[in-house]
């Protein structure tokens, strides 16, 4: 945006990424619901500014009215949402004023100076408000505290800081018990993949079924019998699964004594390799028969197993979709500051310079026009 008259041009301090067009693609209640659409919008602009994108000016306004307007929805009029939801509004104060300024800057070099004045006043007054004594960021840093902290409590305790660390030990306590659910979860998943293990599948197969089933131990047993081609999903690569060996007679003699017929017995060990486990469990859930598609030829012994080519098509994305899940994911993570709250702790120093260069260009301006109606009216 904007290239200023002083010497602000200066070098870029907020890191400038590329941005998905996201906005278009989610759904209304998402957007109103979570700040972070409105948080971008906010990004982008400011990044107009540090750039000095002069030609950026238009787009620049349609962002920081869609910031506005998403803040609105998220927070509430008077943002009294925030305050139900989190006890205070102290933290997110600091986007409002980055927000002002920014209004107040646009309008500035749009030549709308009354606009700009209101707007800059706004930010400045914000300012007041959220800044903080060194000195009680200092007495919160020698509790153990870190920087960051001492300042998110502060704003969110109105600079008290006796309520400021109550604030940040009631924090730590409730992320470090998100933590230990978190750990919990994972291990009980690894408990049910390992049992799955157990019964004969691999442990892409149960991944892939407890996926599906939103982690249910029993849905997801009900999936791998209801789709037993999922047992294809082997851990070491399709190659081996293009091999069906000729089951034994031992194994063979094993289902039928549990009842199974011998030849569905047999063609049901060819499928799953000699695993009589899975064999019996499909026998039994499909009324002692292979499905349709898992049926082979008796007497080929090295076939693959027949799926149409939807079957394969649909089977091979599945297996998929949680590795490019969690790719994916881990891809974002590697981008993602480790203080969930980053986006909301700002030292002020640079606004505070801003604001100020800004009102005196806007003072300036003031004092000339006025200078100029007093020349002429003499």
């Amino acid at each position: 945006m904007w290239a200023p008259p002083g010497p602000l041009n200066a070098a870029v301090t907020t890191p400038v990424m590329s941005f998905p067009v996201f906005g278009s693609e989610c759904c209304r209640e998402l957007l109103d619901t979570v700040d972070n659409y409105a948080v971008l919008q906010l990004d982008i602009a400011w990044c107009y500014f540090r750039l000095g994108q002069l030609e950026c000016l238009d787009d620049a306004e349609k962002k920081l009215n869609m910031a506005q307007k998403c803040f609105k929805n998220c927070y509430g009029e008077n943002h009294q949402r925030l305050v139900h939801i989190k006890g205070n509004c102290g933290k997110e104060k600091v986007l409002f004023l980055r927000l002002y300024l920014l209004q107040g800057i646009r309008n500035y070099h749009s030549g709308n100076g009354e606009e700009a004045y209101e707007y800059l006043n706004k930010a400045c007054q914000l300012f007041k408000e959220l800044y903080i004594d060194p000195s009680k960021v200092h007495s919160l840093m020698q509790l153990g505290f870190s920087a960051q902290e001492a300042r998110l409590g502060l704003r969110a305790c109105d600079g008290n800081v006796d309520h400021a660390a109550a604030h940040i030990t009631n924090r730590r306590e409730k992320l470090d018990q998100i933590r230990k659910e978190e750990k919990e979860k994972k291990r009980r998943r690894l408990e049910n993949i390992n049992y799955l293990k157990g019964m004969g599948y691999s442990a892409r197969a149960a991944k892939q079924a407890l996926h599906q089933a939103s982690g249910n131990l029993e849905e997801s047993l009900q999936i791998l019998l209801s789709h037993p081609q999922m047992w294809w999903l082997n851990d070491s690569g399709p190659e081996t699964n293009s091999h069906q060996e000729s089951p034994s007679r031992e194994t063979i003699d094993q289902l039928v004594y549990m009842g199974f017929d011998g030849a569905a017995a047999e063609a049901a060990l060819r499928v799953f390799r000699g695993n009589v486990q899975l064999a019996a469990q499909t026998l039994a859930h499909n009324g002692g028969s292979l499905p349709p598609d898992l049926r082979l030829s008796a007497e080929d012994s090295s076939a693959t197993p027949p799926t149409s080519p939807s079957d394969s098509a649909g089977t091979s994305s599945a297996s998929t979709d949680e590795d490019m899940e969690t790719e994916a994911v881990n891809e974002i993570l590697e981008d993602i500051p480790e203080h969930e709250e980053d986006y909301l702790d700002s030292t002020l120093e640079d606004e505070e310079i801003i604001i100020a260069e800004y009102l005196s260009y806007v003072e300036s301006i003031k004092t000339a026009t006025k200078r100029n109606l007093s020349d002429e009216q003499k």
